[in-house]
């Protein structure tokens, strides 16, 4: 017998998954090639295999993180009302992990337009790395594995998960 919700928690998981992942790895990305030194007045000499990484990454997660954060939030409440038991605190927890992803997701996109109109206004090759998109790799990384372990946690309270028996 199928457990009522499998299918659901599958596209959470791998929503999550997706969503934490190209923010956790653009946000590296972005770190990485802050961390390269930038002598004045010639500035950061950044190799071509990592400006494309950071064109392909930026060109998959800003469509990618405005779009899945709804779908997985739906997905997400459906999926720990269906497994876990009546009364569990599972969804008091997936309100956190999901509140958590929203708080990241909105910082970032806060930081990242404000970082898009200092280049509109001549945007200064910074001497630093950027430990800010450090941070956010962190964050998105941690705000992610906090929804995997939700769905997890939800799925394994479930009544109608099989016992073993001894």
């Amino acid at each position: 017998m199928q457990q009522p919700g499998r299918r659901v928690r599958g596209l959470c998981l791998s929503l999550a998954a997706l969503w934490s992942l190209l923010g956790t790895a653009a946000c590296a990305v972005v770190f990485v090639t802050s961390a390269i030194p930038a002598p004045f007045p010639d500035g950061r000499q950044i190799p071509f295999w990592l400006d494309i990484a950071t064109l392909l990454l930026a060109c998959c997660m800003l469509p990618a993180c405005t779009l899945i954060p709804v779908p997985l939030l739906v997905a997400g409440r459906r999926c720990v009302r269906l497994t876990a038991r009546a009364g569990s605190r599972w969804a008091a927890a997936w309100t956190g992990a999901a509140s958590a992803g929203i708080a990241v997701e909105t910082l970032f996109l806060v930081r990242f337009i404000g970082l898009i109109r200092a280049f509109g206004s001549g945007f200064p090759n910074l001497p630093e790395p950027s430990w800010n998109a450090l941070d956010f790799s962190i964050a998105f990384m941690i705000a992610g594995g906090a929804m995997m372990v939700v769905l997890f946690g939800a799925t394994r309270s479930s009544p109608t998960r099989p016992t073993p028996t001894s």
